[in-house]
């Protein structure tokens, strides 16, 4: 009889514990998440851009999407960016990463890396949320500026919407 309740105890710490450890483990993995736009001061436009980048955890690599689309001071959509995020890295209230365009509407900048740090300003919504970004020459330049934390190319205030940098703290 006590090999068989010291059985049930183990048993039971196992089902109790095991989760919690996964969870330790592979809990949720630090991300931005956001739907902004951003003026376009050199031509009166603006831009619409949603991403989630999320950092790696455990075994599973870091991942994301991204898309812009940016329209002219009429308002008419001219031309559409994808991105699949790789890299990863957030910092605070930053969050730094790297995606390859999938997709350029204007055939020109598929194939090519982009580099991108945003800031979550606070609450409410686009309260000084902030995004910046540049083009790297290549995947291992991109790596490196997200490691690093590398300054964007120009840096942007959101105008509307909000993004989010979630640490989990």
């Amino acid at each position: 009889m006590k090999k068989v309740i010291v059985f049930i105890i183990i048993v039971s710490l196992i089902l109790v514990l095991t989760p919690a450890l996964i969870y330790a483990e592979n809990g949720p993995a630090k991300k931005a998440t956001g739907s902004i736009n951003i003026y376009e001061p050199w031509d009166n436009g603006h831009r619409e851009v949603e991403f989630n980048a999320h950092e790696a955890i455990g075994d599973k690599d870091a991942k994301g999407k991204m898309v812009d689309n940016v329209y002219g001071p009429d308002g008419v959509l001219r031309r559409v960016f994808m991105y699949d995020v790789k890299y990863v890295r957030v910092d605070g209230d930053h969050t730094h990463f790297g995606a390859l365009c999938t997709y350029d509407s204007g055939a020109v900048l598929t194939g090519n890396w982009l580099y991108v740090k945003v800031y979550d300003g606070g609450t409410p919504g686009a309260n000084g949320d902030h995004i910046g970004w540049k083009w790297a020459n290549d995947e291992t330049q991109v790596a490196s500026w997200v490691t690093k934390g590398t300054t964007p190319g120009w840096w942007r205030i959101a105008t509307e919407g909000n993004l989010v940098v979630h640490t989990y703290d």
